[in-house]
Parts: C-alpha cells; structure tokens; sequence
C-alpha cells in the first residue's frame, strides 16, 4: 500500500505542485467547465468569490410537477461559448433562490443540484439558473463551490488548463 501511495505521489508530484496548494486547487480569473453531468461541453467559467451561489446559462426554462408532487426542471444550455448547439437537461428543482441583480432588484430563480467537471476538479453544487448569453462566461462559480477546493489567483486566466492537464 506504501508503494502505491508513494508511486502515485511520484507521477502526479510535479502536476500537483503547479495546480494545487495543499488540498486545494490554484484557479485563475476565468477557467474552462469540460463536463456537466456526463455531457460534454466546453464552456468558459467565471471565478467569483463574491457570489454567494454558483450560476449556470439556462435557456427555455419550465418547472414541471410531476404526478408524484416532485418539482423538475427541464432547461437547455449551451454546448460550448458559440451557442450553436444546445443540450437539453432535466434535474429536480431543489428550490428557490432570490438573486440580488446589477439593477438592484432580487429576481427569484430556479435552482438545481449537478456535477460539474474543470481541468482535474469534479464537483458537485448548487446552481441558479438564469439565461448568461450576454455573458461572455455561460457559468458564474461563486462561494457555494468554491469553498473548501479553492485558492483563487484573479491575475491569471485558466490556471487548470496550463498547469493542470
């Protein structure tokens, strides 16, 4: 068992070193979201420390009851930053949040619970959802996630990316 941990530490030391400070993982500005639930997609993310709640693009959203009284959202998001093609999502509304906007004016959203994949980070949070397209970043991660994972150097852009992979 010894041999393996300390094989392991040997062929991911130098990695580990240039994307991680003790358990936790160096994440520029911006990084690169590759996987939701088990799709692929190649959508820019934004690393926000002051956002309470993590934020998705999310387009044609519907709340749907289903017979059993469970609460699901069916909402479409964007494949990669072009928004050409979209992909169709179903999750259980987990509930709602209200989010404090630019123009001052909480607005109530919708919020689901999915596991996301960035450079060698697989997580699962919380997000609201809410339609970024005028975004150039279709995923806000804000405190929600980054909590306990992350150190977050805002000079750098795509830190995983560079470092990680």
């Amino acid at each position: 068992m010894f041999l393996l941990t300390l094989m392991s530490e040997v062929t991911t030391g130098e990695t580990t070193s240039a994307c991680q400070h003790g358990d936790r993982y160096i994440l520029g500005n911006r990084e690169m979201t590759h996987q939701i639930d088990h799709h692929a997609v190649n959508l820019t993310t934004l690393i926000d420390s002051g956002s309470t709640l993590s934020s998705m693009d999310a387009r044609d959203i519907e709340i749907k009851t289903h017979t059993n009284g469970s609460r699901w959202v069916y909402f479409n998001i964007p494949k990669d930053d072009h928004q050409a093609q979209m992909l169709r999502l179903v999750k259980p509304l987990k509930r709602y949040a209200w989010i404090q906007t630019h123009s001052g004016k909480p607005i109530k959203r919708p919020v689901i619970e999915t596991a996301i994949s960035l450079g060698p980070i697989t997580t699962t949070t919380a997000f609201s959802l809410t339609e970024r397209s005028a975004f150039n970043e279709k995923i806000l991660l804000g405190k929600n996630t980054l909590d306990g994972i992350a150190l977050i150097d805002p000079s750098n852009d795509y830190l995983l990316q560079h470092d990680c992979l």
